[in-house]
């Protein structure tokens, strides 16, 4: 893409709509590259929080069958534990409960965990944002080669000034359609909040 900007840098007239349309391919161009790498770190992420719910999730139907049948040996085994470490009934009473506290808590953390952590990612939509970036870094780039090579739109023009028109013309059309896509993304935004 190097190559292309200073080919157009030559071509093109007006330095600073130069420096305009530098500056926008450079910002997609960059952004393409860094959402695509956050899309693939975020997917591992969420396949990581999906493994470990799932092992929760496996974990608790397995209690669910094995505690009926064998929730008095269950809860005796505890018992005899906490009869090992503490000598007295309420010290028993108190290890069982601080037992249990931290089951419920450490099962809250990662029930909790897992929601905040799957909605935040969701939010944050890198594939479509990765999308949009490399979607516009290549219409730019096309259309830089158009106007660099006289093809298509600008062949028709008669003189160098209307095809610089033309080009401005067409650069800024593909930045609105970036800005509407953007704002398109920002409208469904409300399906990822609940």
């Amino acid at each position: 893409m190097d190559q292309l900007l200073n080919q157009l840098e030559t071509k093109l007239s007006n330095k600073d709509f130069f420096n305009l349309v530098k500056n926008w391919v450079t910002y997609n161009e960059q952004h393409a590259k860094t959402n695509k790498e956050n899309y693939f770190s975020c997917n591992q992420k969420l396949i990581q929080i999906k493994a470990i719910s799932t092992g929760a999730d496996k974990a608790e139907e397995i209690m669910k069958k094995v505690l009926p049948v064998n929730g008095m040996a269950a809860i005796t085994a505890i018992a005899a534990y906490c009869l090992a470490v503490f000598p007295t009934a309420d010290q028993v009473k108190w290890g069982l409960t601080v037992v249990l506290a931290v089951l419920w808590v450490a099962a809250l953390a990662v029930a909790g965990f897992r929601h905040f952590e799957t909605k935040r990612l969701k939010l944050r939509r890198y594939g479509q944002t990765w999308v949009r970036h490399r979607i516009t870094a290549e219409k730019y780039r096309q259309e830089i080669i158009l106007f660099l090579y006289d093809v298509a739109v600008y062949r028709q023009a008669a003189t160098s000034q209307e095809k610089e028109k033309l080009f401005m013309e067409r650069i800024l059309s593909i930045y609105e359609d970036n800005m509407n896509r953007f704002a398109d993304n920002m409208k469904t935004l409300d399906e990822y909040i609940d």
